[in-house]
């Protein structure tokens, strides 16, 4: 189930991607949640057993400046995220999501923002353990929504 709707994401057949179709991820994601809430460094490998893969050590604070590093006039603040596309000009939605392009995590408002890496993976920093992520496109915390919309930069 989880490969053809990924399938047909990726195919443009979905306007966004609704992670809670995927009723076995509530529960993983529970407990992603759990082991970024604060920052214990026996979190890390405990995430590694899941499928999420630290890339490297980050230095980034928050999502936005990893997410907009390479588009960034500014530091755009945690409640400005609703506000993000005026700030950053340039995003067009795309149905059919390629590597580079913005991963935009919606729960009623972004909460969060990672880089698509293709094949169903996202690139994010997230939670309170300094390191960038590479992760499948569901494996987030639970705070950052059911939805995902993807934009390219032109």
């Amino acid at each position: 189930m989880r490969k053809l709707l990924l399938a047909l994401l990726l195919a443009g057949c979905y306007d966004n991607f609704d992670i809670s179709k995927y009723k076995n991820g509530h529960e993983k994601r529970e407990r992603i949640s759990e082991l970024t809430d604060e920052y214990l460094p026996e979190n890390e490998s405990k995430l590694e057993e899941m499928g999420i893969v630290s890339i490297r050590y980050s230095s980034y604070e928050d999502c936005a400046e990893f997410a907009f590093k390479d588009h960034m006039p500014r530091k755009l603040m945690m409640g400005e995220y609703n506000r993000w596309q005026e700030i950053f000009p340039g995003y067009t939605k795309t149905e059919k999501p390629e590597k580079g392009d913005l991963a935009v995590y919606i729960d009623d408002e972004p909460k969060h923002f990672g880089i698509y890496a293709g094949k169903g993976k996202v690139i994010s920093v997230y939670g309170n353990i300094p390191h960038i992520w590479r992760h499948e496109l569901f494996d987030v915390p639970l705070s950052y929504g059911d939805e995902i919309k993807f934009y390219s930069y032109e």
